[in-house]
């Protein structure tokens, strides 16, 4: 696991400073440029798995610049519990400022709406520019577990 974590570390920020220096330009880690991106997005697993992916997102955004954003969108599932979206992006915010050290004003925790299965969907975004828009499950009508 930890290996998949480091060859994906590579491809986000090793390869754009290769390219940035084939071209003929200096460029160091955290001067690099990055579109704004879908980094990640996990559905039903364990928080620990969760952790795992938020770790590696966490030592990605340290080698960006301050203008790079963290947009967590959470997606209830079609059975899903009222709150338990915002709540798991909210989970993930915590432990990326208590746990990560982030800076809280990089991150933002959005309701996504309804997916057939609860999602999260992480996105590394620029500041200033408009923010990711949701992609929930067109049409999904929700149904609520009655003891949460």
């Amino acid at each position: 696991m930890r290996c998949v974590f480091a060859i994906l570390f590579c491809l986000c920020v090793m390869l754009p400073i290769s390219h940035a220096q084939t071209a003929g330009q200096s460029t160091s880690a955290s001067e690099v440029i990055f579109d704004p991106v879908r980094f990640d997005d996990f559905g039903d697993i364990s928080f620990k798995d969760d952790k795992a992916r938020l770790h590696l997102l966490a030592l990605v955004i340290e080698h960006l610049s301050p203008d790079r954003m963290i947009y967590l969108y959470a997606y209830a599932g079609r059975r899903s519990c009222a709150g338990e979206a915002q709540a798991r992006a909210l989970r993930a915010r915590n432990y990326l400022v208590h746990e990560r050290g982030l800076q809280e004003d990089r991150i933002v925790c959005k309701d996504g709406g309804y997916r057939e299965e609860r999602t999260l969907e992480v996105w590394v975004w620029v500041r200033g520019m408009k923010p990711p828009s949701p992609t929930p499950t067109p049409g999904l009508i929700p149904r609520k577990r009655k003891h949460c």
